[in-house]
Parts: structure tokens; C-alpha cells; sequence
């Protein structure tokens, strides 16, 4: 387990014991989740009003009532629950107004820059290796290299000509490539905007930081590929290939709108080359990872779950090998470096609850593990923009409570840490770094 992030202080009868704790997470109007030591458990710290005992609740139940005098908080300045980005030691939190970094794994968050109402809702964040934010609402995208100040990133169309945009979720990502970017040297970022309003459905790129966002690719002109939204860009570093997964597909549709489009990037012309590997709803995908000599990633659909097929042959859906089907629609998937899953459902596609996500030591066996709801949870509560494990091995997850329909309004919180979960239901090792 990794080094406590705080501690909390208990009276006992010969003085005060100090409980290591490991994670934070709460929900709005719902008890405070802390974990601890693997022998304490999970405590519930249900506030009461003011001037009123705190109830202590352990897993095997209530241990005590304590006052407010005989319980002492050293945990770190803001709730784990508004974190919206995670990167290795990085986290940021979005809270009351500005933006909180964190640089130790969020034991401690030390730098704080305000966001001006002029920002908006903010749909994406990213961490360069050099400590650059690039942070995007629905239509402007900003960047920050000391996260004190922060500047607005010139928009340029894929003829290099100035784009203005105008409608909403054009740089919203709906899930995220975990792996660092890098091709002939230059670190990038690349993903699609998720949408399910009637706008420009486009790739983006930049190659200097976040300072200028380029469209590399348009779905849906000049009679190319059509899509409905873009679920995520992948990055293969073994060929440097980025592959771009799309959806939605509902027949009895002329054209499939869901594809894995290969794309490669030249550094020294800056032009992009787009092969199309497959078109239907046998690629409805939302994330892919690439292990060994072969790809897994997420069916999207009813009786779907997770495929694996050998990474050259991903085209031929005869090679396609369906290793576990969600009830649901699959929704997401994360590897760590050592092959463990995690893997989640929407609440489309069957009666399943939602919050129960998969965790495979080997992507052979799949261990379904209900996540431990709150108050307000529900079985619609779905995981979205999974991301990690970072090099402390948690997983980090946005919390939506209802369909992704209201994605142009989601400003990725609440969020929770998924490994908490799988820890609790079993298995204290699960992606344990390195």
C-alpha cells in the first residue's frame, strides 16, 4: 500500500491513536468515505449539527460517538472528490472557482490559480511532461506553464486558417488515452470531441504544449467517414499510431457511424494520414489498450464487453475473441502495466446496476465488484473519463448520476477512486506499482 496520506486522531482511554489514512472521497450530502489500514476498515464520519457528536462507523459497525473535541482533522485542504485530472504524481482539482494542483498524489495540493467566469464549464485537462496545463471549456481552450496565470490557445482549421467555435462540446473527451504521446520526438495530444448536439464532430491536435489546437481530422465532410461523436483517440507507442474510435451506430443506419480509423502523424510537414480499419457495429468501442503483440478494448453494446485480438489483425472481425461480456453496454477500460483490468458499464443495453465494474489480475477471470453506493447513488450512476493507474496505483473516476446526454453541462465531478473498491472487495495488491 502506498504511504498514508494523512492521519486521523481518535481519542482512546490512554490518550489519542493516530489511524493512517490512505484515500478521501465523498458525495455530496453523503457520509465521508476515509480509508485506512487495511485493518480498520472504512470509516464513515457522519456529521451531525452543529455542536453535535461525530458517529465513527467502521465496516463491522459502529464503533463509538465522539464529540468534536475528541476527534482532530489533518487531512488535506480539499475534497478528494473534486479532482478531474490525474496524471502520475499529478492531480487537479476543480474547486469553488479555481483550479488546485497537486504534485505529491494529493496528499497535499500547494498551488491554486483562479479561473475567471469567462472560462466556463471546463471539459478537459491535461499535463504535459513539463508541467504545462492545458485545460478546455465546451468551445475556448487555455494553457498555463507555472499554474499562477493562464493564457486563451489560438484555434487553427486543418488548412491553418483561424477557427472560431460556437456550439457546445467541441473539446469535450468523453474518455482518455492514458499513455504519453510522443512521436520523432514531440510530445502531443490528440482526442475527438463528444457531442450529442449538432455540431462540428472533429479530432484535435496540438505539438507545442496547448498553445495551438489544430483539427486533424472532420467527420462528416467532404465525404469522408460520418459520426455521430468521437468515444476516444488512442496512441499506440510500439508504431507511434494514433487510432480514433467513434459512435453511436443504430440500424438500420445506411452508413455506419462507428469506426477505428488508424492515423499516423508527420513531424516534418505537419500532415496526417488516415487509414479506416473497420466500419460497424462490430467496432463501437470506447477505449483500447495495447498489451503484448495484441489490442483489447471495450464492445460497446448490448452482449458486448471486453475484445481482444491480436493487434495486426484488428480489421477481421473473425479474429475478433470476446474474453468477458458486461450486461450492459461496455463503457470503459483501464490497464495497469502488468495487465490488470478494470473494467465498467453504462446503464444502456440491460437491467444490470451500473455500479458493478470487473476487476481481471490476469484478463482471464473477472471479479464483479459493487461499488460501495452513497445516499444519492444510483443504478444509473455510471463511470465516466476513467484515468490511471498513476504511479500510486489508484484509478481515478468521474461520477455522472445520469445519462451522458447531459455531458455539455458535466464538469466531471464528483469523482471517486475505483481501486478503493477492488482493495476493499479482496484484493490489496490490485495495481500495486512496480
Amino acid at each position: 500500500m502506498a504511504d498514508p496520506i494523512s492521519y486521523l486522531k481518535i481519542s482512546k482511554r490512554d490518550g489519542f491513536e493516530n489511524f493512517p489514512v490512505y484515500s478521501i472521497s465523498d458525495f455530496p450530502n453523503s457520509p465521508l468515505r476515509i480509508m485506512t489500514s487495511s485493518g480498520i476498515g472504512c470509516f464513515n464520519l457522519v456529521e451531525s449539527p452543529l455542536s453535535s457528536p461525530l458517529r465513527v462507523v467502521t465496516a463491522d459497525g459502529i464503533k463509538g460517538i465522539i464529540t468534536e473535541e475528541e476527534v482532530e482533522f489533518n487531512l488535506p485542504p480539499l475534497a478528494i472528490r473534486t479532482v478531474v485530472y490525474m496524471k502520475d504524481k499529478w492531480m487537479v482539482s476543480n474547486h469553488d472557482g479555481s483550479l488546485h494542483l497537486s504534485e505529491d498524489g494529493g496528499r497535499t495540493f500547494t498551488k491554486t490559480m483562479p479561473i475567471g467566469a469567462e472560462v466556463g464549464t471546463l471539459k478537459q485537462f491535461h499535463i504535459f511532461n513539463d508541467g504545462t496545463l492545458l485545460f478546455c471549456s465546451n468551445t475556448k481552450a487555455y494553457y498555463s506553464t507555472d499554474f499562477l496565470t493562464y493564457r486563451e490557445s489560438t484555434l487553427l482549421d486543418k488548412n491553418g486558417s483561424p477557427v472560431v467555435m460556437t456550439g457546445v462540446d467541441s473539446f469535450n473527451a468523453f474518455n482518455h488515452d492514458r499513455s504519453v504521446q510522443v512521436v520523432d520526438g514531440v510530445e502531443m495530444l490528440v482526442w475527438g470531441n463528444y457531442t450529442h448536439s449538432n455540431v462540428r464532430i472533429l479530432v484535435w491536435y496540438t505539438v507545442d504544449k496547448g498553445r495551438t489546437l489544430k483539427i486533424a481530422y472532420e467527420f462528416n465532410a467532404g465525404g469522408g467517414n460520418g459520426a455521430h461523436h468521437v468515444h476516444n483517440v488512442l496512441f499506440n507507442p510500439a508504431d507511434s499510431s494514433f487510432w480514433i474510435q467513434t459512435g453511436d451506430y443504430f440500424p438500420p443506419e445506411v452508413t455506419p457511424m462507428s469506426h477505428f480509423i488508424k492515423c499516423f502523424y508527420n513531424t516534418v510537414n505537419d500532415s496526417w494520414t488516415f487509414e479506416t480499419i473497420g466500419s460497424s457495429i462490430r467496432f463501437k468501442s470506447t477505449n483500447m489498450v495495447f498489451y503484448g503483440d495484441y489490442a483489447y478494448w471495450t464492445w460497446d453494446t448490448t452482449n458486448g464487453g471486453v475484445i481482444r485480438c491480436k493487434y495486426d489483425e484488428i480489421g477481421d472481425i473473425t479474429k475478433h475473441e470476446q474474453l468477458f461480456q458486461t450486461p450492459n453496454d461496455c463503457l470503459d477500460l483501464i490497464m495497469s502495466d502488468r495487465g490488470e483490468f478494470i473494467v465498467t458499464q453504462s446503464f444502456h443495453g440491460g437491467t444490470e446496476d451500473a455500479r458493478n465494474i470487473w476487476y481481471s489480475p490476469d484478463r482471464v477471470t473477472f471479479h464483479k465488484i459493487l461499488t460501495n453506493p452513497d445516499a444519492t447513488w444510483s443504478t444509473q450512476t455510471c463511470y465516466y473519463g476513467i484515468r490511471g493507474p498513476n504511479s500510486d496505483g489508484r484509478v481515478l473516476a468521474g461520477v455522472a448520476n445520469s445519462d451522458s446526454g447531459t455531458i455539455a453541462t458535466w464538469d466531471l465531478k464528483p469523482s471517486v477512486f475505483l481501486d478503493e473498491f477492488v482493495r476493499k472487495a479482496g484484493f490489496p495488491n490490485a495495481f500495486k506499482p512496480l
